[in-house]
């Protein structure tokens, strides 16, 4: 499963920590997706497309090979459910940037360096080398 949400204002706000709550993560310890995989026993979580607008999906996609292609984050617990959604993006236009587990998809919430702007997959591994240094 893609998740490309984002939690948006005091509605999506309550939601997100009534669901924390529910799975005992008090602390906000949970990035959005692993609160929603705990939530689906079974399920193989993607989080990507979140960083990117509906409309840039359509009309920005880029030819492999392309110093313009934009790269697309993801993040994903299970091998095969990454490679699935990286074969995808692909095919959109995007070059993947797996982050790695599925908590490194809080790196992709609002507010977070990597949720907002336009990179290629160079800039954006700088970005999140900046961050951690930062960290």
């Amino acid at each position: 499963m893609v998740d490309a949400t984002n939690p948006w204002g005091e509605a999506d706000a309550a939601a997100v920590e009534a669901a924390r709550a529910e799975l005992g993560d008090h602390a906000g310890e949970l990035s959005t997706s692993e609160s929603l995989a705990a939530r689906l026993p079974g399920v193989h979580v993607v989080k990507t497309l979140n960083h990117i607008g509906y409309h840039d999906v359509e009309e920005h996609g880029r030819d492999h090979g392309d110093p313009s292609r934009r790269a697309i984050a993801l993040a994903a617990d299970d091998d095969r459910a990454a490679e699935l959604v990286t074969a995808l993006l692909h095919r959109l236009g995007y070059e993947p940037v797996h982050l790695g587990a599925l908590a490194a998809g809080r790196d992709l919430e609002p507010g977070e360096a990597l949720f907002s702007g336009w990179f290629t997959s160079a800039e954006l591994d700088l970005r999140r080398a900046e961050q951690v240094r930062a960290a």
